[in-house]
């Protein structure tokens, strides 16, 4: 017998936006001292990253939204693929 979960996917968003964090990129709204909710960016690390799980394809080809910093979209795409593709299967 199976346990049901042999074709689920986990995406691992948070190390992808640590990551980001970590590196300068702003991907969170601030309240006064409080980190809140991920920003525009945050929520397009995201996205990105599901994209990469449901379709299988890389996020470098996804479109940008126009609320994205255009600057910034294709380094959250190489971020987003490097956790998806380049660090081994999504489990």
């Amino acid at each position: 017998a199976t346990d049901g979960l042999e074709n689920v996917k986990l995406v691992n968003v948070g190390g992808a936006f640590l990551k980001g964090m970590q590196d300068g990129m702003k991907l969170y709204g601030t309240e006064g001292n409080y980190i809140t909710h991920p920003n525009v960016e945050g929520s397009y690390i995201v996205s990105c990253m599901l994209y990469s799980a449901i379709t299988g394809e890389k996020a470098a080809d996804a479109l940008v939204p126009d609320a994205v910093n255009a600057e910034l979209a294709p380094e959250i795409k190489k971020l987003a693929d490097s956790f998806s593709f380049e660090s081994g299967p999504i489990l």
